[in-house]
């Protein structure tokens, strides 16, 4: 594999990763997103029920003078103030704080009315003391109060859902580019490799065609010796013994071994003419090769 194929698959596969750890962490998010948006509403339903609890146990505290209601009435008012506050931070909004500042304003205009109400009944002032928590101001206050806190997580919930969704979009979208990335990088490898098989191919063709090549020119080399050594022999009329008419026998054989050798290979089609075997030119898989060359 070159060096270009192993770029461009590292390449590929640095980014696929990337896109797989980008998604992986779309997803956690996503995750805590959907749990942050369970604890407000967990959060806004216990705010609700806290000042229910408040509201009755000051008119029952007032109302019968009863101790008890009293120190529920102020354990509450410190369960109201930790829940706020854990709303503030789990959130995670810049306007947060300002937002629940209302409703900490207004829940301290309802705890004016009940803490008036709760001295007026510890001093037995009054039979009545109970009288301010039935009041109009008070009422309406508390109206007020439970109209901001449904306000206020309406658009706390909001922002989040908002968020939630773009997260969601953008974890898909992670997960599309890891699926395209992942299968560009699977084509380039799939490439690569066909390349690498080609080039591969290619080699052993020319390995083989060197080998041809070099069978070619021995036996053309042996053959040219042969007929300028009994050509010679020729000319003075010197005689040919058995060990020399055995030579020429052997190099034949031999020279027939080497170009059937080619004619059997790949590179080579051949053709029977009444006994002669020859080589066929520009057959396939062949680079520019005789037109015939006698092999028996």
């Amino acid at each position: 594999m070159s060096v270009r194929n192993q770029s461009r698959n590292f390449l590929g596969l640095a980014v696929a990763a990337f896109l797989a750890a980008l998604s992986v962490a779309g997803w956690f998010s996503v995750s805590d997103k959907n749990a942050v948006q369970k604890q407000l509403v967990t959060n806004y339903g216990e705010i609700k029920r806290i000042d229910e609890v408040l509201t009755g146990s000051a008119l029952l505290a007032t109302a019968t003078g009863d101790a008890v209601y009293q120190r529920r009435y102020d354990t509450h008012v410190a369960e109201l103030g930790r829940v706020i506050s854990e709303t503030i931070v789990v959130s995670d909004q810049p306007n947060a704080r300002a937002l629940f500042a209302q409703i900490n304003r207004s829940e301290n205009l309802l705890g004016a009315f009940e803490a008036k109400a709760l001295q007026a009944a510890r001093q037995a002032s009054s039979s009545n003391a109970h009288a301010p928590l039935l009041s109009a101001e008070y009422l309406h206050a508390k109206a007020g109060y439970v109209a901001e806190v449904d306000q206020i997580f309406a658009e706390i919930c909001s922002i989040v859902d908002r968020q939630i969704m773009l997260m969601r979009l953008a974890f898909v979208g992670a997960v599309l580019a890891f699926l395209l990335t992942g299968l560009l990088a699977l084509r380039l490898m799939s490439n690569a490799r066909v390349e690498s098989q080609a080039r591969k191919s290619q080699d052993d063709q020319v390995r083989i065609m060197t080998a041809m090549i070099r069978t070619f020119m021995d036996v053309q080399n042996n053959l040219l010796n042969n007929m300028v050594y009994f050509r010679t022999k020729a000319t003075y009329n010197l005689p040919f013994d058995d060990q020399e008419v055995s030579l020429i026998d052997r190099e034949i054989d031999l020279a027939k071994e080497k170009l059937a050798e080619i004619a059997e290979s790949d590179f080579a089609q051949t053709r029977d003419l009444g006994g002669i075997v020859v080589m066929v030119k520009d057959a396939p898989g062949q680079c520019d090769t005789p037109e015939y060359a006698n092999v028996a």
